[in-house]
């Protein structure tokens, strides 16, 4: 089983400065296994999401990636997303991860010029975190002048049955890819 959390979070210029005090997301949250009903499951998706238009507050949900219908993206049998993250089962319970540049038209942030397809594979027992942010015009017509942040993190991790309830805060991830860029 493949256990994606996504923990993400956006924001305005507004609250970017030191006197604002923009809350930031924890760089790993315990999964709420509770509030999963588990069922048999290739991907199991945990989005943890803090914006501003809703004060910052702690926003969780768990479960299978096909039950999140606003967490996936275009996908067919073969091919799964949460967000800009793609993932294709690859051999006997391996995963192979690619990154898709985000709002490419929106996008006022370099991103690399190529990444690797996959950009990852996973093995049974191990894990990985992808980190990005960018900045992004708030309008593509250009009629609406200002810019909105993100900053995202995926931590992926291949499994054997059910995961730990703190499979993200104990596990050290075999690979770190940090696309973090200036966005300000």
């Amino acid at each position: 089983m493949l256990v994606v959390q996504h923990i993400w979070s956006r924001w305005t210029k507004q609250v970017r400065a030191a006197a604002a005090a923009r809350p930031r997301p924890e760089p790993a949250y315990p999964l709420p296994l509770a509030t999963y009903d588990a069922g048999p499951a290739d991907v199991l998706a945990h989005e943890v999401r803090r914006m501003e238009t809703e004060d910052f507050r702690t926003e969780h949900r768990i479960g299978q990636v096909r039950e999140l219908h606003d967490l996936v993206g275009p996908h067919d049998q073969a091919t799964t997303s949460v967000a800009n993250l793609r993932w294709q089962p690859v051999g006997r319970g391996a995963f192979a991860l690619t990154l898709m540049p985000p709002w490419e038209g929106m996008r006022a942030t370099a991103w690399p010029a190529h990444l690797p397809s996959p950009l990852i594979t996973l093995e049974p027992g191990q894990s990985a975190v992808i980190d990005w942010n960018g900045r992004f015009r708030s309008s593509m017509g250009g009629s609406n002048r200002s810019f909105f942040y993100e900053q995202h993190r995926y931590a992926a991790a291949c499994v054997d049955g059910r995961p730990d309830r703190d499979l993200f805060l104990t596990h050290e991830p075999r690979k770190v890819i940090d696309l973090t860029t200036r966005i300000y």
